[in-house]
């Protein structure tokens, strides 16, 4: 790892930004593409299990458009329409006939597909996911169950089990490390948790594509 100072503001210069702009400056100056460097210089990130939960964030596979049947193991990342490559250490995809060279190009490919999907949603599920537990986050950080079952995602509302909420009334989806999906209304703070591992990202994704459209 290497750090260096990428902008120095005097206080009389942030008194004239407004908070969004001043967000926006540390938006730019902490961003990274980390395959702009290793493209530079490569660096090896050696391990056991380099694709391992890859999944957890690369949900639409470019063959076959479906969500959902990606799986990792080992070093191999495949889906179930009989895609296959293997990641190495530099953060490379390797194999015959590849549709992205990295997770980065990938995300950035599936972004623009949640976005034709945001646009064409009709009152069907967009995607779900079975046996989720919607949980109240108490004062102490404590959870609290409240109701087990289908979380899905809808043009207008996230539900879990028998619980619905109306995506105007979210303020957010959050997502805690690989597994942890966190969201809060006016009426508190929610976590949703699972037993095996899905992909909580792209209900993320499609979330913040769906609110700037109720917002129009």
């Amino acid at each position: 790892m290497t750090g260096a100072p990428v902008g120095v503001y005097p206080p009389e210069e942030l008194k004239k930004m407004s908070e969004a702009e001043i967000a926006d400056l540390l938006a730019r100056d902490l961003y990274e593409n980390a395959y702009e460097t290793q493209n530079k210089a490569p660096v090896a990130y050696k391990g056991k299990a380099l694709a391992e939960t890859l999944e957890t964030a690369l949900y639409l596979c470019p063959r076959c458009h479906r969500i959902d049947t990606l799986h990792s193991r080992g070093d191999r990342f495949s889906c179930d329409c009989g895609l296959t490559m293997t990641l190495d250490e530099y953060g490379f995809f390797q194999g015959e006939d590849l549709p992205f060279k990295t997770p980065l190009d990938w995300d950035r490919w599936q972004t623009g597909e949640m976005e034709k999907l945001a646009q064409a949603l009709g009152d069907e599920p967009a995607f779900f996911d079975e046996d989720q537990t919607l949980n109240r986050k108490e004062d102490d950080h404590s959870l609290t169950p409240l109701t087990t079952g289908r979380m899905a995602l809808y043009r207008d509302r996230l539900t879990v089990g028998d619980r619905a909420f109306p995506l105007r009334d979210l303020r957010g989806i959050g997502l805690i490390q690989r597994q942890g999906m966190v969201f809060s209304t006016a009426d508190g703070d929610f976590a949703v948790t699972a037993s095996r591992l899905r992909c909580v990202r792209k209900y993320q994704t499609l979330f913040e594509l769906l609110k700037e459209r109720i917002k129009a």
